[in-house]
């Protein structure tokens, strides 16, 4: 197989910077998304019967159930676009790098083959909008839920 030919690192190293960033935000709601579905799972915990007879556990009721069940898919829905965020973002490099790479090789072959990468390219970068904001609203909205909840289960 033929190279891809060589490019400069100050050519390429904005778009680097930028997937990094991308890249970085993305773990952050990631982490959180995960640590909310670790703090739902503690307080549900805590509503079941445990082994020690002197430890009460928390009354949740009915509603307040729904509550955390409501919470853990948020926060686990907001995971799930956070990751594939991070998928996105990494293929989008990939793909950059490897239309940079056709235009300086310039082998017959290669307009189309460049023209190819770029509308995959083009809708990955669609598709990262949707997957930020539902990582974000989702997030957000686990964390309304799960606060609404403790008020429910431990009073004002």
């Amino acid at each position: 197989m033929p190279s891809l030919g060589q490019i400069r690192v100050d050519g390429f190293e904005q778009d680097v910077t930028v997937n990094d960033r991308h890249q970085s935000f993305a773990a952050e709601l990631l982490r959180l998304a995960l640590l909310g579905v670790g703090g739902v799972g503690y307080v549900a915990a805590k509503g079941l019967p445990g082994a020690d007879a002197r430890q009460a556990p928390l009354h949740i009721g009915s509603a307040a159930k729904w509550l955390v069940l409501m919470a853990a898919v948020s926060f686990g829905v907001s995971a799930a676009a956070a990751l594939a965020l991070r998928y996105v973002s990494a293929e989008l490099l990939a793909l950059q790098l490897r239309i940079v790479r056709l235009r300086i090789r310039n082998d017959p072959h290669d307009p189309g083959i460049a023209r190819a990468s770029e509308a995959r390219r083009n809708r990955g970068l669609k598709a990262s909008k949707p997957l930020l904001v539902a990582a974000s609203a989702f997030l957000v909205l686990g964390a309304g839920i799960f606060i609404a909840f403790l008020f429910m289960i431990l009073g004002p």
